[in-house]
């Protein structure tokens, strides 16, 4: 029917951001894997985004340390939501954060579009876009295709709101390679601690950077942004 089309229409513009896909396979972490930058990124919070509680996204959220660190070390009044494509992986991180359950959510990546809670104030994408351990055997492109990197970092900064910050640690590609790099600028943070082989998108090895924390500037909207 009509209603049903006209139903289905505005559930596309809502849902404007698709669902993810993933590119990490190992489900490993820690609790407070990052301090340094974890403690910069709160700083740098305070200083741009003038928020005591920016809302918060942990993609690639595993079995909940990242979040419930967030939540509990360094950002006590913000809300956190961790996004996986793993149901006992998001059932685990359930269980890690349930004694911060009234502002700590998961959901499934791979079911649900990106924007299903709404955009965010800080983005951590940590030791997530990347492969590891890393098949040396194996060309950077079959293994982990600079498009699955591209497509994934097209859907962070569409559910990233304009001032915020887009943190991602232990990257197989460049961020300034990517084609939404032109609307952030890098911050200083150092000692990111990035481990992972680095390419460029042909798959050519690269020395690694130091590099890991993005600002978005407020006067630039994304070409890929939505309507």
């Amino acid at each position: 029917s009509m209603c049903l089309v006209l139903m289905f229409f505005v559930y596309i513009l809502v849902h404007s951001v698709s669902t993810t896909r993933q590119n990490q396979i190992s489900h490993a972490t820690s609790e407070n894997r990052y301090p340094h930058v974890f403690a910069e990124v709160h700083r740098l919070s305070n200083a741009l985004l003038h928020d005591h509680a920016p809302k918060i996204l942990s993609f690639g959220s595993s079995t909940g340390q990242e979040a419930l660190t967030l939540a509990s070390k360094y950002f006590h009044h913000s809300i956190i939501v961790g996004v996986d494509v793993d149901e006992p992986t998001l059932s685990a991180a359930r269980r890690t954060c349930a004694n911060v359950s009234d502002r700590v959510f998961f959901f499934n990546g791979e079911q649900r579009p990106l924007d299903s809670l709404g955009t965010y104030d800080i983005i951590f994408a940590d030791s997530v876009l990347c492969r590891h351990p890393w098949k040396a055997t194996v060309q950077a492109m079959e293994w982990y295709p600079f498009s699955l990197f591209e497509e994934t970092t097209r859907q962070l900064d569409q559910v990233l709101n304009a001032g915020g910050i887009l943190v991602m640690i232990n990257t197989n590609y460049r961020f300034q390679d990517t084609s939404v790099a032109h609307a952030y600028k890098e911050a200083r943070v150092e000692k990111c601690g990035n481990f992972v082989p680095l390419f460029t998108p042909a798959g050519e090895q690269l020395s690694r950077q130091d590099v890991c924390v993005f600002a978005k500037q407020n006067n630039t909207v994304s070409r890929y942004a939505p309507k």
